[in-house]
């Protein structure tokens, strides 16, 4: 591709909605003496804890124009897919989308997701958000 080119008055790739993460993460200081950070600003990691026996859920919510988790009938057919790009344990973490609420995804994590995972949310012509989730 020789430039950037605008799909729906974005730049393409340049997603065109946000995620916010609702319930089962901690979001705690990455400490570490090798990085460098602005004052006010360290960096921080998703973390989920490791359950010893069935399973932690994780939800995220889409977020569009400002409205978080909207029904798939105000999305106009471009409806949120997640997948799960990279994991840690023996098998990928489940991932389950809302029934008619794509928008409203669970990333439900077994003793066996020990470890980085890495998830991708997008939307057709509306870019791709990928998600970093640690399990300690």
């Amino acid at each position: 591709m020789a430039g950037p080119s605008c799909v729906r008055g974005t730049l393409a790739g340049m997603p065109d909605f946000d995620v916010r993460f609702d319930s089962g993460t901690t979001s705690p200081v990455w400490d570490d003496a090798r990085l460098s950070f602005r004052a006010l600003h360290p960096h921080r990691y998703r973390r989920v804890v490791k359950p010893t026996g069935g399973t932690v859920d994780v939800v995220v919510k889409g977020v569009v124009a400002g409205v978080v988790a909207p029904l798939d009938g105000a999305l106009g057919g471009r409806l949120f897919t997640c997948t799960c790009v990279q994991f840690g344990g023996a098998f990928p973490p489940g991932v389950i989308l809302g029934a008619g609420q794509t928008s409203l995804i669970t990333l439900r994590f077994s003793a066996s997701s020990f470890g980085h995972n890495e998830f991708t949310v997008r939307r057709p012509d509306g870019g791709t958000i990928t998600l970093s989730v640690e399990v300690e």
